[in-house]
């Protein structure tokens, strides 16, 4: 999970590690980010996430049904406003809106080089996609008092079967 300001400045940059492989494939690791992420104003969400089908190679993605988000307090209780999962990403209908992936889906989304990478699905959860049509939003941290938060992550299958994730933010004053 990534967050970013408005500007789409990352909150919770990759952490490079020691290098790893040899030769031309040497590459340096990526660390988890440092929490808990200092966050306040308007931020977006980034997910990536991604479904398999049962028995399908490791390196076959296939792109998720429902997602959304949740904020609880530092004891792991919801918030006001985030009594439940707020599902923001819902894909059961598509149309032709040429903007709706450029809103759904994050940079660096999609097949880099065909059969030398996976698939990358960088969903934007803040972004409402409902009945095929994409309204980009926020979450607004301006709404909660200063201090210790847990954002979670909620993505789900067409099946139903669900997964979270959680980062531990530390909301500050503007």
């Amino acid at each position: 999970m990534r967050l970013f300001n408005e500007a789409w400045q990352p909150l919770n940059p990759d952490r490079l590690g020691p290098p790893r492989g040899r030769g031309r494939a040497r590459r340096p690791t990526r660390l988890p980010p440092v929490e808990p992420v200092l966050v306040r104003g308007r931020v977006q969400i980034v997910v990536d996430a991604w479904d398999q089908a049962d028995g399908n190679v490791a390196h076959r993605r296939l792109g998720l049904y429902g997602a959304g988000y949740q904020v609880l307090d530092a004891t792991g209780v919801p918030t006001r406003g985030f009594e439940t999962p707020r599902e923001t990403l819902h894909f059961d209908r598509m149309r032709r809106d040429s903007d709706a992936p450029r809103q759904v889906y994050a940079s660096g989304s999609g097949i880099p080089v065909y059969g030398a990478a996976r698939t990358q699905f960088l969903y934007v959860v803040t972004t409402r996609y409902r009945d095929g049509v994409a309204t980009p939003d926020v979450w607004d941290t301006t709404a909660l008092a200063p201090g210790a938060y847990v954002l979670r992550v909620v993505v789900r299958d067409f099946s139903g079967n669900t997964t979270t994730r959680d980062v531990r933010v530390a909301v500050v004053a503007p």
